[in-house]
């Protein structure tokens, strides 16, 4: 915190010196967690244009990276999995519903390997497939 106070008025807030894992590795948890939005307050006052966009730059990329953290946490405790389940099922639903709608009752087969499928974007396309298609002959051949 000391050397962010130094370097903040010589221009060197996001230096090496300030930023050393050694050195933060023996900070408390508290005094980091209030030296990171000083840190952020900081950068949106930044007048020169090119450091500001810089400094943003590295802000958002940090942002990037808590996010990323979080997903994969979401997904170590199934929260997201779930929801990903959840909207993987929906979509294998939509297109089962759109081959019955078009031509009716559809084969276990089709059905069973329509719900192996795990790829959203998978399951994007075989949508469209389902609309667009002649038959369901033609549709199967998508898949």
């Amino acid at each position: 915190m000391l050397r962010a106070l130094k370097a903040e008025p010589i221009g060197r807030l996001l230096d090496n010196a300030v930023w050393d894992n050694n050195l933060l590795a023996h900070v408390s948890r508290r005094l980091f967690d209030r030296f990171i939005p000083y840190v952020f307050r900081k950068i949106h006052g930044v007048r020169n244009q090119a450091h500001r966009t810089s400094a943003m730059t590295l802000a958002q990329h940090l942002r990037q990276e808590g996010r990323q953290e979080g997903i994969q946490e979401g997904f170590k405790t199934g929260e997201l999995k779930g929801r990903q389940d959840g909207t993987l099922a929906a979509s294998r639903q939509s297109v089962l519903e759109a081959l019955d709608l078009r031509f009716g009752p559809i084969p276990d087969g089709l059905r069973d390997s329509l719900n192996a499928i795990a790829d959203p974007e998978k399951l994007r396309a075989l949508l469209r497939a389902a609309i667009v298609s002649d038959s369901l002959e033609s549709f199967t051949a998508s898949l």
